[in-house]
């Protein structure tokens, strides 16, 4: 039976950033937020129509329907930034002449996961899982094409490996981004039942 591990923000150890601790699916060992929604006394029909206007109205990509089944499957794409900054040349024209500056800009990237929803009478039953990171935001799109590195997505759960030194530094502290996309993955669960949530007009349970 799979176990569901709640969400807490832990302070960590002195010098250590913030992370939040993310549920794991002890069966699979991926990130994953799963939960239900009720609402008594409304049809199957009635809140399939619901959860599919929802997924529209948030974005959602590649979006799978089955009515027969009451299944409703979907990407969702969201940027954060990344702590980190980059530099960029910047003309700024003056009485005389025009000047390049090299400014630094804030960083953004691309957050996904994938969105499961099983609908049945007076109830919808929700999956977030599958948190990847893409380092193309399409915020940045006016910079030019993506190159295919930055079009690659990468699981979000080595980011939780505090021995991994691509993501943490010898000392066990989280690097900006690390921090950063953790923090987002926290952040967008929770927004996203909650905005489930008012979309079908009930509670979460």
């Amino acid at each position: 039976m799979k176990k569901w591990f709640a969400f807490l923000l832990l302070g960590g150890f002195p010098g250590h950033a913030q992370l939040p601790q993310l549920p794991l699916d002890s069966t699979s060992g991926k990130i994953t937020y799963a939960g239900t929604v009720r609402a008594t006394g409304v049809g199957p029909a009635v809140l399939y129509a619901r959860a599919a206007r929802w997924l529209a109205a948030v974005g959602a990509a590649g979006v799978h329907a089955d009515s027969v089944r009451g299944l409703l499957a979907a990407f969702l794409p969201r940027p954060f930034a990344t702590g980190e900054s980059f530099p960029t040349a910047t003309a700024f024209p003056t009485a005389t002449a025009k000047r390049t500056y090299s400014v630094m800009v804030p960083a953004r990237a691309t957050l996904w996961w994938a969105v499961q929803l099983r609908v049945a009478d007076g109830r919808v039953a929700y999956v977030l899982t599958d948190f990847a990171t893409q380092a193309y935001s399409a915020a940045e799109a006016a910079d030019g094409p993506p190159k295919a590195a930055q079009m690659r997505l990468a699981p979000a759960e080595p980011y939780l490996e505090r021995s991994n030194q691509l993501y943490y530094t010898r000392q066990g502290q989280p690097k900006p981004y690390t921090v950063h996309l953790l923090q987002a993955i926290a952040q967008q669960a929770v927004f996203q039942v909650r905005s489930l949530t008012q979309a079908l007009g009930t509670g979460p349970s």
